[in-house]
C-alpha cells in the first residue's frame, strides 16, 4: 500500500476509532475504511510479488563466468547411458539364477 493510501487509512481510523461519534453518519467513509483495512490486511498476510529485480540489485550481484561444457559426440553419450549394471544388481541377478536352478 503506498503512502497516500496509508495516510488515508490512518485518517479514517482516527475518525472512526477516536473520540466522538466517528463514522456513524458517513456510510461512504465507513465503506472506504473497511476497504482499506481489508487491503492492508491482505497485503500484510500475502505481500505483493515483485515482478522484476531492481537494476541496482542486479548490478550488485556478481555473475561468475562459467565456461561452456565441451561438446559430446553421440557415441560418447550412448556409451554413458549404456553403462554396465552395477555390482549389486549383478549379485542379485546371480542369486535369482541360483534359486531358479535349485527349484528346477
Amino acid at each position: 500500500m503506498d503512502e497516500s493510501l496509508q495516510s488515508e487509512l490512518r485518517a479514517l481510523q482516527a475518525r472512526a476509532y477516536g473520540p466522538g461519534d466517528g463514522l456513524a453518519g458517513d456510510d461512504a467513509a465507513r465503506r472506504r475504511l473497511e476497504e482499506l483495512e481489508g487491503r492492508a490486511r491482505r497485503e500484510r498476510d500475502h505481500p505483493p510479488v515483485v515482478d522484476q529485480v531492481p537494476a541496482s540489485v542486479r548490478a550488485a550481484t556478481p555473475h561468475p563466468e562459467v565456461p561452456p561444457l565441451p561438446p559430446v559426440s553421440p557415441a560418447d553419450a550412448a556409451r554413458a547411458f549404456a553403462a554396465p549394471p552395477r555390482q549389486a544388481e549383478r549379485a542379485a541377478d546371480e542369486r535369482r539364477r541360483r534359486r531358479l536352478r535349485g527349484l528346477a
